[in-house]
């Protein structure tokens, strides 16, 4: 009887310990307090909808988790640095947006497990084609057109001069003296080089003949040259910012947010980024030409891209610097290992994700 009793106090011991595990996460964290949640817009994790109600990624996951741990909170915005700010001195117990975790934000504050994986994007402006007639008279009056310009007319200018010279003394008639017969050898040289060759001058030296067969090869492919570039510089406008990767952007203006993970990143590799308060003021700058690109986290560039500026700016394909988005919170937060429970436990429902994401990156 005594061992019976014995088993029974065992098991009503062990019974009670696996109880206390299993609500151990509610018992460790003060549930009755509202929490502050704060956040900042960075669409789709965060931004307010139409009615001024706060919604997107981060913060629909943060919803669930709160309604299911039976949390009560009010959520508060601030700009980046003041989100970090209020983090770390506690006044906020959550970050929830697109916070990336970072080695030197982790001495300061603690953050949850990832819960979205990404990197960095590049935005360039989709240029708008033309056929007005102001749209085609700054490309013909352009710096790079009118340097071709000048070019050919000083290529124009060098024959005609070594004609008349050649051709001054025994052909008088066809090439006049002083400035009047530089024009005369400018006329000969630009018919030769565009194949029309009227006939009215015709040299007549050996030198003047060696001189022209001379300029009519050379003509042939300076007219190539010069064609293609005249070409360039009239379809220049309607091509893209030529930005492929990220090694293109040292020679273009490159725009990024203001004390953001992404401007250190930039200056870490000599890239010295036009800085911006928020990503869509940055991408109505690139809209309208001031900058060449704007780096940043490559679904919310997407986001923007697709929503307020689609059609005007568009995300190239180039990912770069992976990172990860987490929720912080000020360190030795009692609420971390609950949340890192509620987030493992969402992590690994593939059905539940893909509902959650694809409301706002779509499939």
């Amino acid at each position: 009887m005594q061992i019976l009793h014995r088993l029974v106090l065992i098991s009503g011991i062990l019974l009670f310990f696996f109880q206390g595990i299993t609500h151990a996460e509610l018992e460790t964290v003060p549930m009755n307090k509202k929490v502050i949640v704060g956040t900042k817009p960075a669409p789709p994790f965060s931004f307010k909808n139409k009615n001024g109600i706060w919604t997107g990624i981060s913060i629909d996951l943060w919803r669930n988790i709160a309604n299911e741990l039976g949390l009560e909170y009010e959520i508060k915005e601030y700009d980046l640095k003041g989100l970090l700010k209020a983090v770390k001195e506690g006044s906020a117990n959550f970050g929830v947006a697109a916070i990336t975790i970072t080695p030197e934000r982790e001495t300061q504050f603690d953050f949850s497990h990832a819960f979205y994986h990404t990197g960095l994007g590049i935005a360039v402006s989709v240029k708008q084609k033309s056929n007005t007639f102001l749209s085609i008279a700054k490309q013909i009056f352009s710096l790079q057109f009118l340097g071709y310009l000048a070019t050919l007319i000083t290529t124009l200018l060098c024959v005609g001069s070594l004609i008349w010279m050649a051709e001054r003394r025994k052909n008088p008639g066809q090439y006049r003296t002083g400035t009047k017969g530089i024009l005369d050898g400018l006329w000969w040289s630009a018919v030769t080089m565009t194949t029309v060759g009227y006939g009215d001058t015709v040299p007549k030296t050996p030198l003047g003949r060696f001189i022209a067969l001379v300029w009519m090869y050379m003509a042939i492919i300076i007219i190539s040259f010069f064609t293609a570039g005249i070409a360039s510089s009239l379809t220049v406008s309607q091509l893209d910012s030529g930005v492929k990767s990220f090694d293109d952007l040292n020679d273009v203006v490159v725009g990024s947010l203001e004390k953001s993970t992404t401007t250190q990143y930039l200056q870490k590799k000599n890239i010295h980024p036009k800085t911006f308060n928020s990503v869509l003021d940055g991408l109505k700058a690139l809209a309208k030409g001031e900058i060449d690109a704007m780096v940043h986290d490559r679904p919310i560039l997407q986001f923007y891209a697709n929503a307020e500026l689609k059609g005007k700016v568009n995300v190239i394909k180039a990912l770069f610097n992976p990172q990860s988005y987490g929720i912080a919170m000020p360190a030795n937060s009692p609420y971390r290992e609950t949340i890192n429970n509620q987030l493992l436990k969402r992590w690994t429902n593939e059905e539940y994700w893909k509902k959650l994401t694809g409301k706002y990156l779509g499939d």
